[in-house]
């Protein structure tokens, strides 16, 4: 039986990464420790750079006072 080829929203429709995805659209952005809640930061920059190349969501980020701010980029 063949594998079922993965679509880039497919990624984004996973429970933990459209929850993240949430707070990166909202105005204000996140920064890691906010988008954490539980997780190792090293695994949401993970998510952050599949979102990018897997999902082809274009996010950047701008340091302000609170930290690094990461949003989705409209």
């Amino acid at each position: 039986m063949p594998k079922k080829r993965r679509t880039p929203g497919d990624y984004a429709a996973q429970p933990a990464v459209a929850r993240i995805l949430k707070k990166l659209h909202s105005k204000r952005g996140a920064t890691i420790a906010e988008l954490a809640a539980g997780r190792a930061p090293h695994t949401i920059r993970a998510i952050i750079s599949r979102l990018r190349s897997r999902a082809g969501v274009r996010i950047t980020y701008v340091i302000e006072k609170r930290g690094r701010v990461y949003r989705v980029q409209p």
